[in-house]
């Protein structure tokens, strides 16, 4: 996969701040979580516009069934540096799906997100003490869900983010709890990343870059991250579960 520095994929991303700070402007003000895990960096990640495509691997036979298009930004929201997070999901049923994210640009900690697709939308705001979803699905039905919080809390839509913030070692663990937005089920679930090994994969340049290889195990399986020594640049990530395994290439 090719990472692309577009004027569109910014224009992208500056529609969905616009967005957001029309929306979400008190929480973003207000909102400060717990002390997250010391260990997480957000000042790793380099800013930039990547293409992941999802080959599911069914019992040996594989196959190309999406593509992520993911754009992160760094902005200013209230005098508060956030990265901006952005992506767009499609596979081959026709199935689409937009998030959009800010989260605190050294820490993580999520911030407000906004997530659309063909069942409806979804506006999750993170503060301290609280995860509170607004759902609207497509039939027009709204719900509003409030899940408590004790301690620091992120998006699982900000995994691999997270993967490249983690300081990397033989046997480091880091344990963090995630938040799942709609459509999955209103959770949160803690478990650790896991680094296991190290390997070769070329960057984004074509040029063999060495990597970390980290693990986190969720109760769908587990997920592999591939992330380069140098850039924190994630290059490759696995998931699986039994006979099934996707990947996402660039």
């Amino acid at each position: 996969m090719n990472r692309h520095r577009t004027r569109a994929g910014i224009a992208l991303a500056t529609h969905y701040l616009r967005a957001w700070a029309l929306i979400f402007a008190p929480i973003v003000a207000l909102s400060a979580q717990s002390p997250p895990t010391a260990t997480i960096d957000g000042r790793l990640l380099r800013p930039g516009v990547d293409t992941f495509y999802m080959v599911s691997n069914i019992r040996g036979h594989a196959d190309t069934t999406g593509r992520i298009v993911q754009s992160l930004v760094r902005r200013t929201i209230a005098g508060r540096p956030v990265w901006l997070q952005t992506y767009r999901f499609d596979d081959r049923k026709n199935f689409s799906t937009i998030d959009s994210l800010t989260m605190d640009l050294r820490t993580l900690l999520p911030i407000t997100e906004v997530r659309y697709n063909n069942m409806g939308n979804a506006h999750v705001g993170y503060t301290s003490a609280r995860v509170r979803t607004v759902v609207k699905l497509s039939s027009g039905k709204r719900t509003v869900r409030d899940t408590s919080v004790q301690d620091a809390v992120y998006s699982s839509s900000m995994m691999d983010a997270l993967a490249r913030a983690i300081p990397a070692k033989p046997g480091n663990r880091t344990r963090v709890s995630m938040f799942y937005p709609f459509p999955a089920p209103f959770r949160i679930i803690s478990s650790e990343f896991t680094t296991i090994g190290t390997d070769t994969l070329p960057d984004r340049t074509g040029k063999a870059a060495a990597c970390w290889v980290t693990k986190i195990v969720l109760p769908g399986g587990f997920t592999r991250f591939w992330v380069a020594k140098s850039s924190h640049d994630l290059l490759r990530t696995v998931s699986g579960e039994g006979a099934t395994s996707v990947m996402f290439v660039r």
